[in-house]
């Protein structure tokens, strides 16, 4: 009886941690197309099923739909109700004047709604009808008294939301969730005109499943754009703020780079904000070469957001919905006018995420901010009159953009005046060549030499780029040198340790500049230090860096150079022989796929300074457990001049990858993690950077729920327990020897899986947690109830439900 009683505290107690530790979010678990009449007998993904399978007109709209649970057992949707979930409906019409919704159905404050105090009735099994409560034919029921026809040539859709709360096998409590829908035409004939300009599935791409998180103003309940877009219509405004779903949507992501928030801000407002929810401190993740590393026009520093912080196309093209259905044909409005048949921009377009141009000649012009509430913390959205941004061109009226703003013009549109042209970031321009790494042999690679490197770099035609050549240079502006290195690390079990190569766990770095050309396109360098004499284990060798490109002047921009690189290539070998090592389960572990991380950060994550791109196994090289920050951060002096210490009061922060990546997207939801700043008086998760440069991620808004871990990772082994042989514990005290040549005095104050999971469950309580269950010198026992497998193990209980 002791041991059961032992095995039940120990499960409360983790899922305490579990609710504690900053976790949050749902899943969306979607089931079946609307478009079928029936629903399979057992749900893949353990979700309820619906469908819509007609509707008829009279009076109040009729209904007809299918519902079962997971197990296509029917689901009578009058349980629906308290705690227990909610069952929906929404209908509204296409207008063919602009191409946007407007909706039948009102709320109680006269905005967009839905109807749900209508009846239910069985009509076989897991089939039922519902008789809407309103009466879509009576003006006086309906939103602007718009009224339903039966003879209406307009493309009409209903609209089904559903939900039903139920706990997991690990007693994590949840929301099952499906949204369908279905387009018809009063008149019988088939609905031909449509409303899809985002895909569901772009935005899942980011998102997981949109809507899902813990905290979304529909309580999770909305999941698919096609529903959202039936209310989110360009009538809807609270206190003069704009809820039409581009305009909305457009505002958020553009968080931090949106004009109207930076001007809002600057006058002592908060931005666009709503309810307990800030918009306005929101760093998009698209990272981009124009964006992000640009250079002034000397080519000696970085411009910082100087270009589109997002593509376009990265939301707008075609895809599914979130019941697998295609969607996505009405992609190319993002281009043209409100109206589906023009091909011209409009102001009303441009200024959701222009928001203080202006095309008159006003001098304020009015962007979303909001009021908070001091006693509730919650915010109110309400306009703010700021400076206007006169239009470059001068006054112009709507209708006459497409003179100069084409969707596209004929040929290349890189920089061009088009829509398109403005919208292309530098990694899917022409302007971008490409550039491509090779490392073709690494000779005298053992402990006490110094290594020989020949290595090949190319555009995409297969040019050769010279290691110590220029850049840019075009547009009048003037030649940059292209910079390119060598990282020789190594590692004797599962990480690198680099002892005895550089400050704080850092590998051997050699400029390329000087490299030997062999006469065949390729070069040949030998590393200016040796490998020390006592490593031993796997080494590898590591070929980064940026080529500088031109772009051309625009309208609205000058001439300007960007670097940008190719993705990092690894080369490993014997530290004992030399021979490379081509055999995968003796190279350094990969646990997260790149191309995963690309689907939020724009396929071309490019990090310090452009520098190193698209390779995890690049990042670990440096990112290991022995790093910190500590060689970069400034250390208190009076002078003179007088340095002011760290921001966040820390003598180092740990940059070991996992801990580091977990905390950067943990981000807002950091306990113990975020630390008052001298400087702002602001919590904020604090990383120096090359010239000491402050990176404050304590803001991160992570866009999907955390518990997804295969939203980064390649499988559940790669996050499961036990951890891999030799993993070792993180380094947070560097110790006097700074790069572990005579002795390793390094204090690893977080043993290797409380590192892991402390990195985002910082709670106070987690930390305890992990402490009791360690008992050094027998080690973790973590694994003892949370291996992979076990109900308890992170595979079952990091499944993002909610």
């Amino acid at each position: 009886m002791r041991r059961f009683n032992v095995l039940c505290l120990a499960l409360t107690l983790f899922i305490l941690v579990m609710m504690l530790g900053g976790c949050g979010g749902s899943s969306n678990k979607e089931g079946q197309p609307a478009s079928l009449s029936t629903v399979s007998s057992v749900s893949p993904t353990g979700n309820i099923q619906a469908a819509i399978t007609g509707i008829t007109v009279n009076s109040p709209p009729v209904v007809t739909f299918r519902l079962s649970d997971e197990n296509g057992l029917p689901l009578d949707p009058t349980t629906l109700t308290g705690n227990v979930g909610s069952i929906r409906f929404m209908i509204a019409r296409l207008r063919s004047s602009d191409g946007n919704y407007e909706n039948f159905i009102k709320d109680g404050n006269g905005r967009p709604g839905s109807d749900a105090s209508g009846t239910f009735a069985t009509v076989g099994a897991g089939l039922y009808t519902y008789t809407f409560a309103t009466d879509i034919a009576n003006p006086l029921q309906t939103l602007n008294g718009i009224t339903f026809s039966p003879t209406d040539t307009q493309t009409h859709t209903v609209a089904l939301e559903v939900t039903r709360n139920t706990a997991s096998i690990a007693g994590t409590l949840f929301q099952q969730v499906q949204n369908v829908f279905l387009n018809f035409r009063p008149d019988g004939q088939p609905a031909t005109q449509t409303r899809e300009i985002v895909a569901t599935s772009t935005c899942n791409e980011c998102h997981g499943h949109v809507g899902q998180k813990a905290g979304h103003p529909h309580d999770g309940g909305l999941r698919d754009i096609a529903l959202c877009v039936l209310c989110h219509n360009p009538g809807l405004t609270i206190n003069g703020v704009s809820f039409d779903l581009k305009a909305l949507v457009h505002k958020l992501h553009m968080g931090k780079a949106l004009p109207g928030n930076k001007a809002a801000i600057a006058a002592g407002g908060f931005g666009l904000s709503i309810d307990e929810h800030r918009f306005a401190n929101i760093g998009h993740p698209f990272i981009s070469a124009d964006s992000s590393t640009a250079l002034s026009a000397d080519g000696s520093s970085p411009l910082g957001n100087s270009g589109t912080p997002v593509e376009c196309v990265k939301c707008h093209r075609a895809g599914t919905d979130s019941n697998g259905r295609p969607f996505g044909k009405d992609v190319d409005r993002w281009k043209n006018g409100f109206a589906p048949g023009s091909s011209s921009a409009t102001i009303g377009n441009c200024t959701t995420c222009h928001d203080t141009t202006v095309f008159n000649t006003a001098l304020t012009v009015n962007v979303a901010d909001a009021a908070q509430d001091p006693v509730t913390g919650l915010f109110t959205p309400q306009t703010r009159a700021v400076t206007a941004v006169p239009h470059s061109a001068g006054p112009r009226a709507e209708g006459t953009c497409s003179g100069c703003h084409v969707a596209a013009v004929p040929g290349d549109n890189a920089y061009q005046f088009s829509l398109t042209g403005h919208h292309t970031v530098f990694e899917n321009s022409s302007v971008f060549t490409g550039l491509n790494f090779e490392i073709l042999s690494v000779t005298n690679a053992t402990a006490g030499n110094r290594a020989t490197v020949t290595f090949r770099i190319t555009d995409d035609a297969g040019n050769v780029v010279p290691p110590g050549g220029t850049g840019g240079g075009q547009f009048g502006l003037p030649t940059v040198n292209n910079s390119f290195s060598l990282k020789l690390g190594y590692f004797r079990q599962a990480d690198y340790v680099n002892d005895g190569l550089g400050n704080f766990g850092q590998p051997l770095s050699q400029a390329l500049a000087a490299a030997t050309a062999n006469g065949d396109g390729t070069f040949t360098i030998t590393f200016a230090a040796a490998i020390p004499a006592g490593a031993t284990g796997t080494g590898v060798v590591g070929l980064e860096g940026t080529k500088t490109y031109s772009i051309p002047a625009t309208v609205k921009k000058a001439a300007r150079n960007v670097r940008t690189s190719g993705d990092g290539t690894q080369y490993y070998f014997d530290l004992a022989t030399g021979a490379q090592v081509t055999d995968s389960a003796k190279q350094r572990r990969i646990s997260v796929d790149i191309d995963k991380c690309n689907k939020c950060h724009g396929g071309s994550l490019s990090l310090h300074g452009g520098n190193r791109k698209n390779s995890v196994q690049e990042c670990v090289i440096c990112h290991n457990p022995n790093a910190t920050d500590r060689n970069q951060r400034p250390v208190a002096s009076p002078g003179p001049p007088p340095v002011a210490g760290p921001v966040d009061g820390l003598a180092e922060q740990s940059i070991h990858f996992k801990v580091m990546i977990h905390r950067i997207h943990t981000g807002e939801d950091l306990d113990l993690s975020r630390i008052p700043r001298a400087d702002t008086g602001q919590r904020g998760y604090v990383i120096y950077g090359n010239g000491r440069s402050v990176h404050d991620f304590g803001e991160v808004l992570f866009p999907r729920d955390r518990r997804d871990c295969l939203a980064c990772h390649v499988d559940t082994a790669s996050f499961g327990l036990p951890l891999p042989v030799g993993v070792l514990a993180t380094t947070t005290s560097t110790g006097a020897d700074a790069n572990n040549v005579v002795t390793d005095d390094n204090i690893r104050g977080l043993l290797p899986t409380k590192a892991a999971c402390i990195s985002c469950h910082d709670t106070a309580f987690a930390g305890a947690h992990a402490d009791n269950h360690t008992a050094l010198p027998v080690g973790e026992l973590c694994v003892n109830c949370h291996r992979t497998g076990l109900l308890l193990g992170p595979d079952i209980v990091h499944r993002p439900i909610r």
